[in-house]
């Protein structure tokens, strides 16, 4: 990653630390547990499948980087007027709401790839694994 996508992205989570009165530790968690509720709404019928993702890098990875990329819009000025701090939880909680985010928003083919290959899969939860990669 170059120094200025690391830099931009940087900025985002300082702003949103900013906006929000949290400390980067803070935001981690939140991302870490909104990752998991993503994971168990996206996965209702597969637990032991979103327990195999959430081991993987790579969804990680892509959790962040879509996270981010939601973050860089609402810490754009000409997006949101943000409101007092009460406002700014709300909007910043609906806008990552897991229900919401994994009903418009799946890992690309090369996550469910990789959950694929590294692991050595039961079939019961297998079959549930290759669908979600046919959807793609």
């Amino acid at each position: 990653m170059n120094a200025t996508i690391t830099k931009q992205k940087n900025t985002v989570q300082e702003q949103i630390c900013q906006l929000l009165g949290w400390t980067d530790e803070e935001y981690s968690q939140y991302i870490y547990e909104n990752g998991l509720q993503y994971l168990r709404q996206l996965l209702p019928e597969a637990p032991q499948l979103a327990a195999k993702l959430e081991s993987s890098r790579m969804f990680w990875n892509w959790f962040k980087r879509m996270f981010n990329e939601m973050d860089a819009l609402l810490v754009d000025p000409n997006n949101y007027n943000l409101g007092d701090l009460q406002c700014r939880y709300q909007l910043y909680h609906a806008v990552h709401c897991p229900f919401a985010v994994a009903a418009e928003r799946r890992p690309p083919r090369c996550v469910w790839d990789d959950v694929l290959h590294k692991c050595n899969t039961k079939r019961d939860w297998r079959d549930v694994l290759i669908e979600k990669i046919q959807a793609l």
